[in-house]
């Protein structure tokens, strides 16, 4: 045996309780070492969910003033939520756009998007005038300053101008009597003039015709093309309409300031003695619409820059002073449509000229489009689109179309603009 005096049994005394003290130590740092890291992830927790909190307000926050047009907003711009922030942009994308919110609270991030959807139809007025198989009719000294494309025949009169392009489709249809501004295509052309070339179908031909540019003999036949809204969608407007319910049973005369739409009128629509009403949806009117004595429609402001449609399965009659406008976006249009086959012939309940639409006065921010039936200009009249079977301009009728209408959307009403397509974090 191995004999331990006392000052060797202090040593190794000390030395255990210094071992101890180091072990217990360690255990000591290890605790408080994992606290606080546990306490940082804690902090770090939280800071990130108030970063998510702030980046869901931001999407609320332009969701809100993207669907409701009287919200005025200009992104990208900053939301303070609380200590923390969100940084909101807004970009364009095919069929919509994508909205994002990225959440910053002391540095963490979180960010969130949603990929808006809009349910609008679109379609294009890429003409002053876009015509059916009835033609173009044009009096003396009227004017359509832009381009024609008409699937029949255009005829002019004395002092009559197109001051752009005019294409007529289908063999056997002609160009008469008119002077053009730019570039001429039909089967046929005949006493008229163009500033620009001339483009004409073998078997037909150019007599007394002179242009400004080249004339070309081409063997195809120039195609017709269709009006561009179809009847499927105009069928979707009226089920639009439809599910607003029904706005009056038999005739509808509307007090000052009545806002309508969507819905339906059982009967006509009658509008004069300077009423104004709103439209906040798609009407569908089964009668004839007559507007007269300042009688004024106008699209509601929540429609942003879309356009609205009031349908009619009659025919539409507008004199003395009456007036439109769309929700005050200039890309936003009221469209009239008539649904009628009244094409001068005298078939049918149409108007003293026989017409679908029937227009005594000057139509700003209007639309009017009637694809079974004659457009009616009387003289003197301005409107800035036509498209329609058949078109007739008056004496001094001017036509001046007007660029945005190339690429108009329009919706059943505010509140079914748009779809939200997905909501996800990034």
């Amino acid at each position: 045996m191995i004999k331990v005096n006392k000052k060797e049994e202090g040593v190794i005394a000390l030395g255990m309780t210094i071992i101890v003290m180091f072990i217990g130590s360690t255990i000591a740092l290890s605790l408080v070492f994992v606290f606080l890291n546990r306490l940082e992830a804690a902090r770090n927790f939280g800071m990130s969910e108030q970063a998510l909190y702030a980046s869901e307000a931001g999407i609320e926050d332009v969701l809100l003033r993207y669907l409701d047009s009287s919200k005025s907003y200009t992104a990208p711009y900053t939301l303070n939520v609380g200590d923390a922030s969100a940084e909101i942009q807004v970009q364009s994308i095919s069929g919509g756009d994508e909205l994002v919110s990225k959440g910053d609270s002391s540095g963490r991030i979180r960010e969130l998007k949603v990929v808006v959807e809009s349910n609008t139809t679109g379609a294009s007025f890429n003409y002053g005038a876009q015509v059916g198989e009835g033609g173009l009719e044009m009096d003396d000294n009227s004017e359509i300053i832009g381009s024609v494309y008409s699937n029949g025949s255009v005829d002019g009169d004395s002092g009559a101008i197109v001051t752009g392009d005019v294409i007529v489709a289908v063999n056997g249809n002609k160009i008469k009597d008119l002077e053009i501004g730019g570039n001429a295509e039909a089967y046929e052309l005949e006493d008229c003039s163009v500033d620009g070339d001339i483009t004409y179908v073998t078997g037909g031909g150019v007599d007394d015709c002179p242009a400004g540019g080249d004339v070309t003999e081409q063997q195809e036949e120039i195609p017709p093309v269709d009006l561009p809204i179809s009847d499927d969608t105009i069928n979707d407007w009226k089920e639009d309409a439809e599910d607003g319910g029904i706005i009056s049973a038999g005739d509808y005369d509307p007090g000052d300031d009545d806002t309508i739409g969507p819905g339906v009128i059982e009967g006509d629509m009658l509008l004069g003695n300077n009423i104004t009403i709103t439209l906040t949806g798609t009407v569908w009117v089964k009668g004839n619409i007559d507007i007269s004595n300042g009688g004024s429609i106008q699209l509601d402001s929540s429609y942003g820059r879309d356009s609205g449609v009031i349908i009619t399965d009659g025919w539409i009659h507008i004199k003395n002073n009456g007036t439109f406008a769309g929700s005050g976006d200039p890309d936003s249009y009221l469209m009239l449509l008539s649904t009628v086959a009244c094409r001068g012939d005298g078939s049918g309940d149409c108007t003293h000229h026989d017409a679908a639409i029937d227009l005594h006065n000057n139509a700003s921010g209007v639309i009017f489009y009637a694809a079974d039936g004659l457009t009616y200009l009387h003289n003197n009249v301005e409107v800035v689109q036509l498209t329609a079977w058949k078109i007739f301009l008056d004496n001094n009728a001017v036509l001046q179309y007007t660029t945005g209408l190339a690429n108009l959307n329009f919706s059943s009403g505010p509140a079914g603009g748009f779809t939200i397509k997905s909501w996800e974090e990034q």
